[in-house]
């Protein structure tokens, strides 16, 4: 049985989008892992072929105090061993405002938050924490 291209059109245009503009599993997925976001997935790609870069750990749980915990989207190793934590923003939540917040007092190494711009990544914000 067949759709009729109204019907179709109209199923489309219902569909609940996501808030934060989400792209399809499959536009967001890249060696057999799926990402939050296809900005993360092609910052990934990006630092994966960065010869200053030794390795990526991704979705590292980080602890903030007693009683706060995030995760943030990589840990970066350079060669000279120089780490820092990532997180590649899109949207700025108010949660991520209260980890800035936290990890200028308890941040394990320096956080860079890093933003999509054009076909390219910018740290747009360098957060020092005490390390």
């Amino acid at each position: 049985m067949s759709m009729s291209m109204d019907k179709y059109l109209a199923i489309k245009r219902d569909k609940k989008k996501n808030k934060y503009n989400v792209a399809p599993k499959a536009d967001r997925t890249w060696e057999g892992r799926t990402y939050a976001s296809k900005a993360e997935m092609e910052f990934h790609i990006t630092q994966s072929h960065d010869p200053a870069v030794k390795y990526i750990e991704l979705q590292v749980r980080v602890q903030l105090g007693e009683d706060f915990k995030c995760i943030m989207d990589y840990l970066i190793t350079l060669h000279n061993d120089e780490r820092y934590y990532v997180d590649v923003k899109g949207v700025e939540t108010p949660r991520f405002k209260d980890v800035k917040r936290l990890w200028k007092k308890y941040g394990p190494a320096p956080l860079h938050v890093v933003k999509k711009s054009g076909k390219r990544f910018k740290t747009t914000e360098i957060i020092q924490g005490q390390h």
